[in-house]
């Protein structure tokens, strides 16, 4: 057998398989992660932001609201507003950071995508957003009730009828 990285020569003893791409390694080129035990080529391992510890892809996960790469060290929760998941630490007072920082603004490159999603939107003459690292969060003002609309990758991810209610108590 051949390391896949270096080339060497590998004996039956001193090989295995990184869990993602599945190539042969030499063991001295493969790391194992300290949740699971898996192993991992240099190209797959990576280290969590918050704890250092070593993480494969299938153990990660980012908050959208800090752009950070975590493993299972991380807990998360919904916004309260937009119900996204971010990183409990992210959240203050329960809401992301973009939720918490809304402020009538006209961002037309973010309008655009929800009016190619939905042409009514086109007549909305007051708009709020706020934005995460990785998402942004806009409000479409109505009379009665306010659209509330996650955006990421230029696409619209998540959308929800804000009620008179939570209009009247504020965001």
């Amino acid at each position: 057998f051949k390391c896949t990285k270096d080339k060497s020569q590998v004996c039956y003893n001193c090989f295995d398989y990184c869990s993602k791409c599945k190539d042969i390694f030499s063991v001295k080129n493969l790391q194992k992660t300290r949740k699971t035990n898996k192993l991992y080529c240099s190209t797959h391992i990576m280290k969590c932001d918050s704890c250092n510890g070593l993480m494969g892809p299938d153990e990660l996960k980012v908050c959208s609201a800090t752009g950070m790469k975590v493993c299972s060290c991380t807990t998360f929760s919904n916004c309260s507003l937009c119900e996204q998941e971010y990183s409990t630490r992210s959240l203050k007072d329960s809401k992301c950071i973009a939720c918490l920082s809304l402020k009538e603004e006209v961002n037309q490159k973010l309008i655009s995508v929800i009016e190619r999603k939905d042409s009514r939107f086109k007549r909305t003459k007051k708009w709020f957003t706020g934005k995460n690292k990785l998402n942004d969060v806009v409000v479409a003002k109505g009379l009665l009730s306010d659209m509330l609309f996650v955006i990421k990758d230029n696409k619209v991810i998540y959308e929800k009828k804000l009620s008179l209610f939570n209009k009247l108590k504020g965001y």
